[in-house]
């Protein structure tokens, strides 16, 4: 009697065991999704601030002393994990992400008063607009997260990561340099790919279309 007892008693503990391996499996595999998920949660886009030619910074909704030179660095983040790299989320030019979800690059929207809009795309969370760009007619800007791998705008529960503010410009006067940048007049939405900051693609730095 005590033999069965003592084999009957080694069978539960296995059952107990099974269950408590099976238990804990599905908790790690649980605790897993909801890691992948809090990591897309986290995601987000910001801008840090705008710099001109003589390395003044500038707030989001600041008014922008813009000099002679004409160009603007746009700083985004957040980029606290890594400096100059974006936190939970990969830099990459189109067709270079592979199988890495969580990756691609920045695209910006510039909306001017006369109802134009140019785009910028970069790899970089420091993305220098030309004088062409920089008029005193740009009033809004938009920054999106764009998937490398199918080129899209990136969303997080139906929602696209992006982030937006206004633009106000303070040209300063240029007399006997050639005057200061234009007040627009784009004519129409267009692109300019590549350029002087971080990872380029797509042509001619200098060129739009």
């Amino acid at each position: 009697m005590a033999s069965a007892l003592f084999l009957l008693s080694s069978r539960q503990k296995f059952q107990w065991a099974a269950a408590l391996f099976t238990a804990a499996f599905a908790l790690v595999a649980c605790s897993k999704n909801k890691s992948n998920g809090a990591e897309s949660d986290l995601l987000s886009l910001v801008f840090e601030g705008f710099q001109n030619a003589q390395g003044v910074m500038f707030e989001p909704g600041e008014p922008i002393e813009v000099p002679c030179d004409g160009r603007i660095t746009v700083h985004l983040g957040p980029s606290e994990e890594a400096p100059h790299l974006l936190d939970h989320w990969e830099l990459r030019p189109p067709g270079t992400c592979g199988d890495i979800v969580q990756c691609g690059f920045i695209e910006l929207t510039l909306d001017y008063k006369d109802g134009t809009s140019r785009r910028v795309n970069r790899a970089s969370l420091a993305i220098v607009l030309e004088e062409e760009l920089v008029s005193p007619g740009w009033e809004r800007i938009t920054a999106r997260l764009k998937s490398g791998q199918a080129d899209r705008i990136y969303e997080v529960d139906g929602r696209p990561v992006q982030v937006a503010t206004e633009v106000t410009l303070s040209m300063e006067s240029c007399e006997g340099t050639g005057g200061a940048p234009g007040d627009g007049g784009m004519g129409g939405t267009s692109e300019v790919e590549g350029g002087r900051a971080g990872a380029s693609f797509g042509g001619d730095p200098s060129s739009s279309r």
